[in-house]
């Protein structure tokens, strides 16, 4: 395999470092399992976004949703136990950050597991004792519309 073009399509590309989710006149959304990158721009002008990091795979450390919202909407669903830390603001707009709903369910999850000495197939967390947790920042703005941070 002397050939540079052959040995040029076997090699991994490496993963980009940040990405953009436009909604523009339209929607998007990132759901399901995924890898977000450690920067993700999430562009909602006059449409929606839906960011669903429930399942996403997380890198150890920090990862940066870079919101701007004009006319529009961004809904983003952070899993239990992430540590998130939402550093955006609105002008003639809101950005709302709706936390208990994910800590309810827990408590009853809790509870029944406790009373029944069962499990209700949480799924245990990707990240080992020794690594680095993950953390999300949610950065940005909305002129005219709307971000949204809740839990799942």
């Amino acid at each position: 395999m002397d050939d540079p073009a052959q040995r040029r399509e076997l090699e991994p590309y490496p993963a980009p470092s940040v990405e953009t989710a436009s909604a523009i006149f339209s929607s998007v959304a990132r759901k399901g399992e995924w890898v977000p990158p450690e920067v993700l721009e999430v562009r909602s002008w006059f449409g929606s976004a839906v960011i669903d990091f429930s399942d996403a795979i997380l890198a150890p450390g920090l990862t940066v949703v870079d919101v701007s919202c004009v006319f529009g909407s961004v809904v983003i669903v952070i899993p239990d136990g992430l540590q998130i830390e939402v550093a955006a603001s609105a002008l003639l707009g809101a950005v709302e950050q709706r936390e208990g709903v994910g800590r309810v369910r827990r408590f009853i999850t809790d509870q029944i597991e406790r009373v029944t000495g069962g499990s209700l197939g949480r799924r245990e967390p990707l990240a080992h004792d020794d690594e680095e947790p993950s953390f999300l920042r949610i950065e940005g703005y909305a002129l005219f519309g709307s971000i949204v941070v809740k839990s799942r």
